[in-house]
């Protein structure tokens, strides 16, 4: 399945301006509250009411400029985050022969956060790897809890909405802060496989 949503700070928020008066080294940050998420999903039916689902995500935070004093150089970039998540799905109405069927989950997973680079006129990365580019990046494992119901359309499709809570907090400061806890919501659409199709049947891998 792929479900398209939005993703909702609910953590700490990079300072739009930072500089370090020691190193002449400035941050410029534009990081939303709010951003566009995307999600790419696959589920396996374990048992009559659970499947067992691997979720990759992606959200694009901002945008991050930093000038680096030492070097005199600019890199200009995003601040990313990407769930990969594996949870429990139960759906504790799957024994009713109901096109909306309600569900909850719980998992956990790999929350990686990073500062990319895009435009860099750092031609010491280019010439010198060694130097390399002035990106950064942070992992964080944690659990997440989500919510949500499928309208089944047919057989084969149905649609999606989820929410779910994602309580992410790096060890290490990335662009200053450590919170990037935050509250997902998203619709999609998913395609049911099973290999014996009934009308009133919610099995099959989704």
């Amino acid at each position: 399945g792929l479900r398209l949503g939005t993703w909702i700070n609910n953590g700490e928020k990079p300072a739009s301006f930072i500089s370090d008066s020691t190193t002449g080294s400035i941050f410029k940050t534009s990081v939303k509250d709010a951003s566009f998420y995307l999600e790419g999903y696959f589920a396996y039916h374990l048992l009559p009411q659970t499947f067992i689902q691997l979720s990759f995500g992606m959200v694009n935070r901002g945008s991050v400029t930093y000038f680096d004093g030492g070097l005199g150089t600019t890199d200009v970039g995003n601040l990313m985050v990407y769930p990969i998540l594996l949870q429990l799905k139960v759906y504790p109405l799957a024994s009713v022969p109901s096109r909306l069927q309600p569900y909850i989950g719980a998992g956990g997973g790999v929350y990686y956060g990073k500062r990319s680079i895009q435009f860099t006129n750092n031609l010491f990365s280019y010439y010198y790897p060694e130097y390399g580019l002035n990106q950064d990046s942070e992992t964080d494992f944690n659990y997440t809890l989500s919510g949500g119901a499928d309208w089944l359309l047919s057989n084969t499709l149905a649609l999606d909405l989820n929410a779910s809570y994602m309580p992410v907090n790096f060890s290490n400061p990335l662009v200053t802060i450590r919170d990037y806890k935050a509250l997902t919501v998203s619709v999609g659409i998913k395609y049911l496989y099973s290999p014996k199709k009934k009308s009133s049947d919610h099995g099959g891998s989704r």
